[in-house]
């Protein structure tokens, strides 16, 4: 099976009030080569959603991936978010990853 290359550079830190809210785990391999339909999964240090979110496709842009890849985000917990690519990454291409101000919209959190 085809193997595709992916440079994930993720924003690990946001600012949370005098706290800091991190990215645990993903399940990009550390040679940071992906298939071409893979969902990207994030997992937080903190719970950022409410039950009522979870298992559910969502359109809101909770991360910027450059270039431009169409996709869907599921929060599958309260602490972990998933990306579905819906064309799935392009081989042999490098991508940025940036989470926006949007994965604290459902949090407590300002």
């Amino acid at each position: 099976m085809k193997r595709y290359f992916i440079f994930l550079a993720m924003l690990l830190l946001f600012s949370c009030s005098s706290d800091k809210i991190s990215i645990k785990e993903t399940n990009i391999p550390s040679s940071s080569i992906i298939q071409e339909h893979q969902n990207i999964i994030m997992k937080f240090d903190r719970e950022l959603v409410p039950d009522s979110l979870i298992n559910r496709w969502d359109t809101t842009t909770y991360a910027k991936i450059t270039p431009y890849v169409r996709g869907s985000f599921q929060w599958t917990g309260k602490n972990e978010l998933s990306f579905s690519p819906q064309e799935g990454f392009e081989p042999n291409t490098d991508y940025t990853i940036e989470l926006t101000d949007n994965v604290l919209k459902h949090s407590n959190k300002s």
